[in-house]
């Protein structure tokens, strides 16, 4: 009997477990339905996300807002999210049919960008700008800033053709809009540079001169000085900048000092580039090994009779070696980054002064740059409607590129010479770029500034000019040893090259805000500018220096042996501009 009674409990236990279960299963397929509208336009919003916060269900809206969503219970929370609107968040409450509107997103809307010689919103401007902030890219492990911006502006593509450290790379908007010549050489070499404007300072890099000839003319810039980078991607770029800005232009803001006490700053980072991997490849007896047993079974017996004593002498310690030629020309290297910056600004007065040293080992032996470059930027405020703002930036920039052939290595992947090859203690230092009896002093010193006057005529008037000028000096010293070269004969070369550009600027801005709640905007702007550059370079070689003592041009006499050729470039432009824009709103 008691038995019985025993499995009559457990009976009743199960099946009240049964029921509970059943309970909770159906608790848990609870069915919401609801329509979304934007707030504004009292419109359907279509492929809203619709999710249950903390758990796994979802959906998203139909053509019409409306949903269908199987949430845990009506005390659920659903959490609305859709592209250029704000998300929502909703807690049931026990209602099992909602109704949600959607505010948009107004973030960004406001933000400030430049579009030439005027300051914007995205909310007001027609033309087609991306913006990168400062603090997005402060810090990278580049020496300049153009390569930071890869992957973060859509339609700007960077490509980086060299690993040396500070090599120019290709940086073009929209694709490229020019062609090759026959030969593929020349300056139509297929790629179209964008302008570069850097606090109302023109940068044509194209046009600057530097000591090699892929080195970048952006290092004169530290990238932890920028504020913000605007790109301005369509044709309205040309309509303020003319034909140089047909291939796009890249407008730079650097830091402005803020309000209150003196600001100090010290920054500084240390990395390392990895070398990249090695081809496997067989080195020393396992190379000898597997030729060997190559030639037994394909060469003939004449054939091996004959063979060089380079492959089979194994006991010659000139031909017992066991090198990896990779590990001669790449290497771990070393990059650090010290920044430091003073600022304060005051009602009528604002400076900022940065100092930034950049060291970077290139992954090639022998390859770096070292870069050092000061900015200073000071604000006045003589009156109420007068503002008179200095800017000054400078670089000065040492490179090492290897030996100073041009070689990156002096093979390719096809011609590595045989493993067991001896290697001299010379041949092993210009491998690696550390060849004391060669000289390869490159340096470039840059001078930039922009000395601008703002002043406010009138409620509705702004006239501005400014003075912007680049001054760049480049110097190579080159002494080829006969060391590095096959023809026995030591050279000396010098490229030398000067380079200043000026540019005035002057125009006026009016604006004026009508209607009834004032939401008719218009702005005029006109302006005048004309420009000159200056360019004298130096080339001289002399073949045959006489003594190693020697490491300039000297010692040569005049004639087949000694050449010298100068250039002088004069380019002078006078440009008119306006511009004109409304919006209601």
């Amino acid at each position: 009997m008691s038995t019985i009674m025993h499995l009559k409990k457990w009976r009743c236990l199960i099946m009240l477990l049964f029921v509970t279960f059943s309970c909770l299963a159906v608790q848990a397929q609870v069915k919401v339905t609801g329509k979304v509208i934007s707030k504004k336009t009292n419109l359907a919003l279509q492929d809203v996300a619709v999710l249950e916060k903390g758990g796994k269900n979802g959906t998203e809206t139909a053509q019409d807002g409306s949903f269908t969503i199987e949430v845990k219970s009506l005390n659920s929370t659903l959490v609305f999210t859709s592209l250029g609107f704000t998300t929502f968040e909703l807690k049931l409450n026990g209602k099992s049919t909602v109704g949600v509107s959607l505010e948009e997103d107004l973030k960004g809307i406001d933000d400030v960008v430049i579009i030439g010689y005027q300051n914007s919103t995205r909310r007001t401007t027609s033309a087609s700008i991306a913006s990168v902030k400062g603090k997005d890219i402060e810090n990278t492990p580049y020496a300049t800033f153009d390569q930071m911006l890869q992957g973060r502006v859509a339609g700007l593509n960077v490509l980086s053709v060299s690993a040396e450290p500070g090599a120019a790379g290709i940086v073009n908007i929209r694709g490229n809009s020019s062609v090759a010549n026959s030969s593929g050489t020349g300056t139509a070499t297929g790629v179209s540079a964008p302008l570069y404007v850097i606090d109302g300072v023109v940068f044509d890099v194209s046009d600057i001169r530097t000591a090699y000839g892929n080195s970048n003319p952006l290092a004169v810039l530290n990238p932890n000085d920028i504020e913000s980078v605007d790109v301005l991607r369509d044709a309205s770029a040309a309509a303020i900048y003319g034909a140089r800005a047909a291939n796009g232009v890249i407008i730079v803001k650097t830091i402005r000092p803020k309000n209150g006490k003196p600001q100090f700053r010290l920054s500084s980072y240390v990395g390392v580039t990895t070398r990249p991997a090695f081809k496997p490849v067989i080195i020393g007896a396992e190379e000898r090994r597997l030729k060997m047993d190559i030639l037994r079974r394909q060469a003939s017996y004449t054939q091996q009779r004959d063979l060089s004593q380079f492959l089979t002498d194994s006991l010659n310690p000139a031909f017992n070696n066991a090198t990896d030629f990779q590990d001669l020309f790449f290497q771990d290297a070393l990059l650090s980054n010290i920044d430091f910056s003073v600022a304060g600004s005051s009602q009528n007065m604002s400076y900022r002064f940065s100092l930034n040293s950049y060291d970077e080992k290139g992954v090639q032996s022998g390859f770096g740059i070292k870069r050092i470059t000061p900015r200073l930027f000071v604000s006045m405020k003589p009156s109420k409607n007068v503002e008179i703002t200095s800017e000054t930036f400078m670089s000065f920039i040492k490179e090492q590129r290897g030996d100073g052939t041009g070689n990156v290595t002096p093979f390719n992947i096809q011609t590595f010479p045989s493993s067991f090859w001896q290697i001299d203690d010379v041949t092993r230092r210009n491998f690696a770029g550390k060849n004391d009896q060669v000289r390869d002093d490159a340096r470039t010193t840059s001078i930039n500034g922009n000395l601008r006057l703002t002043w406010k005529l009138l409620e509705n008037v702004t006239f501005v000019s400014s003075l912007s000028y680049n001054l760049g000096f480049t110097r190579r010293d080159y002494l080829r040893h006969r060391s590095v070269v096959a023809n026995n004969r030591t050279d000396a070369i010098l490229n030398e090259a000067n380079q200043s550009r000026y540019e005035i600027e002057n125009y006026a801005t009016w604006t004026k805000s009508f209607g009834t709640n004032q939401d008719h905007n218009l702005s005029v702007l006109v302006g005048q500018g004309a420009e000159e550059q200056i360019v004298k370079s130096t080339n001289a070689t002399a073949n045959g220096i006489p003594f190693d003592a020697i490491q300039m041009i000297q010692g040569v006499p005049a004639g087949p042996n000694l050449t010298v050729s100068t250039t002088y470039e004069d380019r002078a432009r006078v440009s008119y501009f306006s511009r004109a824009s409304y919006d209601y709103k």
